[in-house]
């Protein structure tokens, strides 16, 4: 009965830890590594910063 409820617990255990690393953490796979100082030529209806976070630069996506 022990060695069901180790089981049982490990069990648990691993489908928490796939959900874990299979939650979105909200960030992109790629990001911006240069940028310009080009003004839009269109109008921005939203927009996303980027903070620096090497190799990724600041910028306004």
């Amino acid at each position: 009965m022990c060695s069901m409820k180790i089981m049982l617990c490990m069990a648990l255990l691993a489908a928490v830890a796939v959900f874990t690393a299979s939650a979105d953490t909200g960030k992109f796979s790629t990001c911006c590594t240069r940028v310009s100082s080009a003004k839009p030529k269109v109008h921005l209806e939203d927009f996303l910063l980027q903070r620096a976070d090497p190799p990724c630069v600041e910028a306004v996506m």
